[in-house]
């Protein structure tokens, strides 16, 4: 496959493929079909824009099957009202339960954690599933060196950001870096 394929018959040549790219290697001339500009293939980052948005499914990039991109579903569109809500209402998990999520459900909440939007489409977040509360408290214990070593360091900084009522709490036996649990 070139870099791209539009299929012709059911291309609607509207150009959105076109004015989405972020680094415009898709020329399109109103009445045609979408092609590659010269060189495409060399400046391509491969984000997808141009398959995700061609509302008839008619853009295939090589590198991503029209088929892989889901179609955006109008009746699960968020409203302003929503979108608002869901922004305020997020807060960091900061307590957990002794209780173990499953392996799939993990799994499921990776894949879907995949599609947040990243730099080039690079998608260069990578995920540690630990599940050892002993290598946890390890970690926590790196933090809380690095906290110590602000605190000696660079005092105010420290303070401005209450590191010193974190160490408290670490020194009194409570792990509330990763091992808060209810």
């Amino acid at each position: 496959m070139d870099l791209f394929e539009v299929n012709p018959h059911t291309c609607n040549q509207d150009g959105i493929c076109a004015a989405v790219c972020p680094v415009g290697i898709i020329a399109f001339t109103k009445g045609s079909v979408p092609v590659p500009v010269s060189g495409a293939e060399e400046i391509c980052i491969g984000c997808g824009h141009c398959v995700a948005v061609c509302p008839t499914g008619s853009l295939s990039h090589r590198d991503m099957a029209v088929e892989a991109c889901q179609p955006v579903r109008p009746a699960l569109r968020l409203t302003a009202e929503q979108s608002e809500h869901f922004l305020r209402a997020r807060r960091s998990i900061r307590v957990y339960r002794e209780q173990p999520v499953a392996r799939e459900e993990l799994a499921r909440l990776i894949e879907i954690a995949r599609y947040a939007p990243s730099g080039h489409n690079t998608q260069g977040a990578e995920w540690l599933v630990l599940g050892d509360r002993n290598e946890l408290h390890r970690l926590s214990g790196i933090v809380i060196d690095w906290m110590r070593w602000m605190l000696a360091h660079m005092e105010e900084v420290a303070l401005s950001l209450h590191i010193d009522r974190t160490l408290e709490r670490w020194e009194a036996g409570n792990d509330v870096i990763l091992l808060c649990t209810i």
